[in-house]
């Protein structure tokens, strides 16, 4: 499985109004450390992805389905948005601050998917230099735990008439808060 595109942006929980929604959207490069995880996080979520989708038909009426065609055809951080506007317009107060990426990707000759939401925490970063150390308090981490996420896993069949498939994982549903 490669991995063509990466967008990664911060999904509030509990908006009201579809106006209210604005996002910053990353492109993410394809090497490097950040780029490491999210290809770990892509070759795992076909197998932790363990409740199925299916769209039946070409004529079925579904917003999430017609999103995923549209960013599958223009393959841009704004299209990749609007699937995280959704997922904004759709998540509770209980859920915290969400780094949410949309990974691009190819296996063979079907095209993929994958929705990852990670749940924001804080930290304490401790840095040793000089013989002192200093500790920073941080906010909007983003920690990968295997335990607290959200994944969904859609593929195609490359061709006009395909329709897609589909599966999700959901971690958080019963994590403590």
């Amino acid at each position: 499985m490669t991995i063509e595109k990466v967008f990664a942006h911060l999904v509030y929980p509990n908006f009201k109004d579809e106006l209210d929604v604005s996002f910053t959207a990353s492109e993410v490069p394809l090497s490097g450390k950040l780029f490491g995880m999210i290809k770990e996080v892509y070759d795992k979520t076909p197998s932790e992805c363990d409740v199925e989708i299916k769209f039946r038909s070409e004529n079925q009426s579904n917003e999430v389905r017609d999103s995923l065609i549209k960013f599958f055809k223009k393959r841009s951080a704004k299209s990749a948005g609007k699937l995280a506007k959704r997922l904004a317009l759709h998540t509770t107060g209980r859920s915290k601050l969400g780094l949410f990426f949309v990974i691009l990707g190819k296996d063979g000759g079907k095209d993929i998917v994958v929705l990852s939401r990670f749940p924001t925490d804080s930290a304490i970063l401790a840095d040793e230099k000089g013989g002192s150390l200093t500790v920073e308090f941080l906010e909007k981490v983003f920690v990968k735990k295997w335990s607290s996420y959200k994944g969904a896993y859609f593929t195609n069949k490359p061709g006009k008439s395909s329709f897609w498939s589909g599966w999700v994982v959901d971690r958080q549903i019963n994590a403590p808060t």
